[in-house]
């Protein structure tokens, strides 16, 4: 009876022991899993992007349908002489720019003193 109960005691913690490996492998996918998951993540991210995209396709070619084709055009180019003619009417004129002059709180160089010389603005002190 001993050996019995032993062999009982033995299998039951065997059993405690595959079940908590099995249920740690469920929680902890493998690299197969995680790729699988993510494509198809990726399949259904991809359907409804072309879900929306036919139904714009669908709606742009019904408002399309409604859309009077545009007329054929004729074999024969209009000519410039039967074209209506407008009246030239020239560009207003612009006013002369007034010539613009330094401000008098600017001293001119004088023409006897060349840019440069020791009197220039940049040199006093």
């Amino acid at each position: 009876m001993k050996g019995m109960e032993d062999e009982v005691s033995r299998l039951t913690s065997q059993i405690s022991c595959l079940q908590a490996k099995a249920q740690q492998q469920q929680r902890q996918p493998g690299p197969v899993e995680l790729a699988e998951t993510a494509a198809k993540e990726e399949i259904e991210r991809y359907r409804a992007e072309r879900n929306m995209f036919r139904a714009k396709y669908t709606d742009l070619k019904q408002k399309c349908a409604k859309i009077p084709p545009c007329p054929p055009e004729t074999a024969e180019p209009t000519p410039i002489s039967s074209l209506p003619l407008h009246q030239h009417v020239p560009p207003p004129s612009l006013p002369e720019p007034a010539p613009t002059q330094p401000p008098s709180s600017y001293p001119l160089p004088s023409s006897s003193q060349p840019y440069g010389s020791s009197n220039d603005l940049c040199h006093q002190q």
